[in-house]
């Protein structure tokens, strides 16, 4: 029994209805019952303020928004339905997957049946909020266009990250290598320090060509960072961390390339209940900019 397809029953279903009742989205647009909901109401104003979205932009993105919740609760009402009819078949699974048994090829059938309609109305959705994400994007001027990430940036972000053990910063990243680096002893710094400054760099960049000249710049600002890193006593060094990351980023000529509004930001402001609410003060407010 593939362990794997035991994690998504888990994950998709028996955590589904728990997440419906924690999303919430059968809840109206008024006042925020909570610190969580106004923290998120508070985002989305931040966002939907940041790009001065127009009269017609805000009711572009009421309509989206209302469609978007509209198919999260048929999924989340999905998952509940797809586990009340198929239990049995999942716990067997389970069962069998735990003491070894064999299993009823019917019973698994109908098992991956029900995961293969889960995740194809997943697939939807994600497609759905893509769509959405591109119709609100062109209806965007020229200057607010500038202010979003776009979701290709996005993937490259988060694949950047996953190299980059998880942090989004590439000064933090950095930050964190030199700290170790600097515990290594005067003769193993000597050896390795140039392979991991082009280890670091390849993390950052992804180039594909080891031999490139974009990798092998990056690869020596960050051996002249690490040296001089390296060459700082405790005292200096502790003075100098706090003020590092962004030492680091303005050296390799990446400060302040973050988009004020990332995709992330986009999605939510498609996808939130709170959405209306944070529309309906927008409105009353009259904001927005003139195109």
């Amino acid at each position: 029994m593939d362990r794997w397809w035991l994690l998504a029953v888990l994950v998709m279903l028996l955590a589904g209805p728990a997440r419906a009742q924690e999303e919430g989205l059968a809840a109206d647009a008024g006042p925020p019952a909570d610190a969580a909901t106004l923290y998120e109401e508070t985002q989305l104003l931040g966002s939907v303020r940041a790009l001065a979205l127009t009269p017609e932009q805000l009711q572009l993105l009421g309509t989206l928004n209302t469609q978007i919740r509209a198919e999260r609760g048929a999924l989340l009402a999905l998952r509940a339905q797809l586990w009340q009819d198929n239990q049995d078949d999942f716990e067997a699974v389970i069962g069998a997957w735990e003491t070894g048994e064999r299993l009823d090829p019917r019973t698994q059938r109908s098992a991956d049946n029900a995961i293969k309609t889960l995740q194809d109305a997943q697939a939807d959705l994600a497609e759905l909020e893509a769509r959405a994400a591109q119709a609100l994007i062109a209806e965007l001027s020229a200057r607010q266009v500038a202010l979003v990430q776009t979701a290709e940036a996005a993937q490259a972000q988060a694949a950047r990250a996953a190299r980059m053990a998880g942090f989004t910063s590439v000064g933090e990243y950095i930050a964190m290598e030199l700290a170790a680096i600097r515990d290594l002893m005067a003769d193993e710094y000597v050896m390795v320090a140039p392979a991991e400054a082009r280890r670091v760099a390849a993390n950052i960049i992804a180039q594909e060509a080891p031999d490139s000249g974009a990798l092998d710049a990056t690869a020596n600002v960050i051996l002249q960072i690490m040296n001089q890193a390296r060459a700082w006593t405790p005292p200096v060094y502790a003075q100098q961390r706090e003020t590092l990351p962004q030492q680091i980023e303005a050296a390799l000529g990446i400060a302040g390339q973050t988009a004020p509004v990332s995709y992330d930001d986009l999605l939510r402001m498609l996808r939130s209940e709170r959405t209306p609410a944070a529309i309906a003060l927008m409105t009353g407010s009259g904001g927005g900019e003139e195109q």
